[in-house]
């Protein structure tokens, strides 16, 4: 880092010499000040330097302003700079600056916003990220929110791959979370929004910090090592310092005869998060079968960006198969390489290439198909589709409607609902394209009224909502058509059980996965008693980790043995055309409120 004072005293000195033989500039704003001020000089010494020296003596300039608590007329000068642009050191500099200044007339806010990383240049050199990620850590800290400061520290160790900088910025971590009370704790661990990295810290730090006995918390210490195999946390935990295989360094440290597996996933960027319920999923999969000798690697598709990249480094580390990636258009280009010297499983679909990878996702096409093969199976030929007034609902309800048309089926009409609108009126509007039961239905429907009416229709398909579904529900038997079987998708199960909330779902069938419909697994429950989101839509992408895991071994002989499956988390898992996993998924009919499984 700079000496900032030495700075200050030698740009002091360099500026009234350049002051007394110069002439003022007006090319550049600044304040209007006595012609003998010291800040005059400073920036008419500005104009007449150029580059990095012309910058030093603004920020001269600014500081001594500051001093002078004229805020407005300092940040004038240095608004005119761009952070982004100059030399490091210049940024750091007016960062500082600025920041304790903020600090000084009690605004954290601004003064975070001056250390932001968007205001520094793209490339940092470790010494930056460490400056910059404690200051932030320091600000937060100031402000009584530990937490956050944990977490700016968190990010500087993923920011740069310098082990001294990391090392440095692990100590800081560790400080920090022994100061943080363990209430803060017990609710950082819970929160949803966590990142992989911030997750794995927490969840240590909360068993340092307990009151388990000595061999109790050896046994929980070993249990969070191979749940958090690839944490950068390993280095500091006492056990990863007794059991190599742990550490996740060098290769040849690895016990003999360990699988070597890949996860490539966001690490960083917005899926991030999912990346670490995917991950968490997999792993803890992984200990409940009792894998110990499995070493993961865990490989941050937002920085390893091209499949020759990857495979290089697959090559490196001796991986024998790659997990991911999530993104759909990485997927795209492992399928357009005509070599994979590597089997990869990838967590989403790919429509082209030629030489596609084993796929695993969770596209709402599985449940689209699952749709039509049981409306196929149960005999049903003719069918009424309702799907929610959104562009997802509607793309599904098409993706229904064609592979309905495969299995036979005709589709004779199509509903966009709309909940602001009359709900009785669009019912009915739909209803009158059945034209037995335009014939049949009265004109005008009473409640408690009871009509014999004839159908066409076999089933009406729902792609909707749970708000949309309680309204349609109750309304088709407005309508005198509680007879006609409705089947939806997973869309209207919220997750969670309220038998009161969903009265109105009544004899309504629904598809969904496994993971949601079945009684909890021993991984389930393993996962749900440190979170609380296993059973939400979040919770979906744990099962989908579960299933890689489940899949990875298998992939060989699924292939081969047409028909064969195995039964996971997300539904009963095949190998398709195109080397895309088929899903076929669990049913549930909602009585009394509640679903109920349905066994086939």
């Amino acid at each position: 880092m700079t000496n900032r004072l030495a700075l200050s005293l030698t740009l002091l000195f360099f500026a009234l010499f350049l002051s007394a033989c110069s002439t003022p500039s007006t090319g550049t704003l600044q304040p209007t000040l006595p012609k003998d001020d010291i800040v005059t000089r400073l920036l008419n010494a500005a104009n007449q330097a150029s580059g990095e020296r012309s910058v030093e003596l603004r920020i001269e300039a600014a500081r001594v302003l500051y001093s002078r608590n004229q805020t407005n007329d300092a940040n004038q000068i240095l608004d005119q700079l761009d952070t982004r642009t100059l030399p490091t050191y210049l940024s750091l500099n007016i960062a500082s600056i600025r920041a304790e200044h903020a600090l000084l007339n009690n605004n954290p806010r601004q003064a975070l916003d001056y250390w932001s990383y968007a205001r520094f240049p793209a490339e940092l050199a470790p010494d930056d990220i460490l400056e910059i990620s404690q200051s932030r850590s320091s600000i937060y800290l100031q402000t009584s929110d530990p937490i956050s400061a944990l977490r700016e520290l968190v990010t500087g160790t993923q920011m740069t791959d310098d082990k001294q900088t990391q090392n440095a910025l692990r100590e800081l971590i560790e400080k920090t979370l022994d100061q943080t009370s363990l209430a803060d704790l017990h609710a950082a661990v819970k929160n949803p929004q966590n990142n992989y990295f911030e997750q794995g810290w927490f969840e240590l730090a909360l068993i340092q910090r307990s009151d388990l006995s000595a061999d109790e918390k050896e046994d929980a210490l070993e249990d969070w090592e191979a749940l958090w195999a690839q944490h950068p946390a390993t280095l500091s935990s006492p056990i990863s310092q007794q059991t190599p295989f742990f550490s996740g360094t060098a290769l040849e440290s690895i016990a003999p005869g360990s699988r070597r597996i890949g996860l490539l996933l966001p690490y960083s960027g917005p899926l991030a998060e999912i990346a670490r319920y995917i991950t968490d999923g997999f792993t803890t999969a992984m200990l409940t079968d009792g894998a110990l000798n499995t070493h993961i690697e865990t490989l941050d598709s937002t920085q390893i960006t091209n499949p020759e990249q990857l495979f290089e480094i697959a090559a490196q580390r001796g991986l024998e198969i790659i997990i991911g990636p999530l993104e759909r258009e990485y997927v795209n280009r492992l399928a357009e390489l005509p070599n994979h010297p590597v089997p990869v499983l990838a967590l989403n679909q790919t429509n082209s290439g030629s030489n596609p990878p084993f796929q695993l996702d969770l596209s709402s096409e599985h449940e689209a198909t699952e749709l039509a093969k049981r409306a196929s199976e149960l005999g049903y030929q003719t069918a009424l589709i309702i799907t929610s007034d959104t562009p997802w609902a509607q793309r599904l309800g098409q993706s229904i409607e064609q592979a309905f048309f495969r299995q036979g089926g005709q589709t004779l009409a199509t509903l966009e609902f709309k909940a602001q609108g009359d709900t009785s009126a669009q019912i009915r509007g739909l209803l009158n394209n059945d034209r037995l039961l335009a014939q049949t239905m009265p004109r005008r429907s009473q409640s408690g009224q009871r009509v014999n009416v004839s159908h066409e229709t076999d089933v009406i398909f729902m792609a909707v909502d749970a708000r949309d579904a309680r309204l349609i529900n109750p309304m088709l038997a407005y309508h005198y058509v509680a007879k006609i079987p409705v089947m939806a998708t997973s869309h209207l199960f919220e997750g969670s059980i309220d038998n009161v909330r969903d009265t109105d779902l009544a004899r309504i069938s629904f598809t969904d996965i496994p993971w949601r419909l079945s009684e909890s697994s021993e991984l389930r429950n393993t996962l749900a008693a440190s979170r609380d989101n296993t059973h939400t839509n979040e919770g979906k992408f744990y099962a989908l980790g579960a299933d890689a895991w489940r899949l990875h071994s298998a992939l060989n002989e699924l292939s081969m043995r047409p028909g064969s499956y195995i039964e996971g988390e997300t539904g009963r898992l095949s190998v398709g055309p195109n080397k895309r996993i088929i899903r076929r998924l669990s049913w549930a009919t909602f009585t009394n409120g509640i679903p109920q499984l349905i066994k086939e």
